[in-house]
């Protein structure tokens, strides 16, 4: 967790990476005949998908809160971590809210390439692979690979 305390919040993709990791290990609990030890396994999961979901979610905004409890309280900066809610074996977020998530961080994170593309007749060779053309919107230095221009990253 880079630049967060651990032990002062409870970071959005901690606790989906937790809740996937407690499914997974109730899953292999399964598979190597230790069902008592599953169904302990998946108690703490249904506990942490249930508090999931009345904590984290952001009805406001229509995402989920990037960190819960911080040192400010509720932090409801939207940033592509949201994305490990639904995307891991075991998603941690109500299916129903899957749609609007993505759809906010596609509308507000996911921008569409502002560099130009190289001339066709531009020919990239080994010893000139990449060049560096300005980011129309920003100002910032971008690659261009192989003559596509590369969109900008979430």
């Amino acid at each position: 967790m880079i630049g967060r305390d651990a032990t002062a919040c409870k970071a959005l993709e901690i606790n989906a990476l937790w809740y996937n990791a407690l499914r997974l290990t109730e899953k292999w609990l399964l598979e190597t005949d230790r069902p008592d030890a599953a169904d302990s396994v998946a108690k703490h999961a249904r506990t942490a998908y249930a508090s999931f979901q009345n904590r984290f979610w952001y009805e406001k905004g229509g995402y989920l809160y990037d960190i819960e409890d911080g040192e400010t309280g509720d932090d409801c900066s939207l940033r592509p971590n949201q994305l490990l809610a639904i995307s891991l074996e075991y998603p941690i977020l109500d299916r129903e809210k899957w749609l609007p998530v993505v759809k906010v961080v596609k509308e507000k994170l996911l921008a569409p390439s502002v560099c130009a593309r190289l001339p066709p007749e531009k020919k990239i060779t080994n010893r000139n692979m990449t060049e560096t053309c300005e980011c129309l919107a920003e100002g910032l230095p971008r690659r261009i690979v192989s003559g596509k221009s590369i969109p900008r990253c979430i």
